[in-house]
């Protein structure tokens, strides 16, 4: 699921998975050039759609970038999936 819309935002695929002995988390990065205004935007569109799209099938969060604009992003998304 992430391989294809990281594509469609025009991003490849750096993901990986992570095994413990009671859970499993699959990793992924969207690598991006935060100067470039397309990039930034289109990788906002991306964990937008990520959130979005799998919160709506039952997968939560595990982590997400703690910067300033990522948390705001997370924030103002989580809201929009609560209501």
């Amino acid at each position: 699921m992430i391989r294809d819309k990281a594509a469609r935002h025009c991003f490849d695929y750096y993901g990986g998975f992570t095994a413990g002995p009671r859970s499993m988390h699959h990793i992924f990065a969207a690598i991006f050039n935060s100067d470039d205004l397309a990039q930034t935007n289109a990788a906002g569109d991306l964990i937008k759609t990520l959130i979005n799209d799998f919160s709506a099938t039952g997968y939560g969060q595990y982590k997400v970038h703690t910067s300033r604009s990522w948390i705001s992003l997370r924030l103002s998304t989580i809201s929009t999936i609560t209501r």
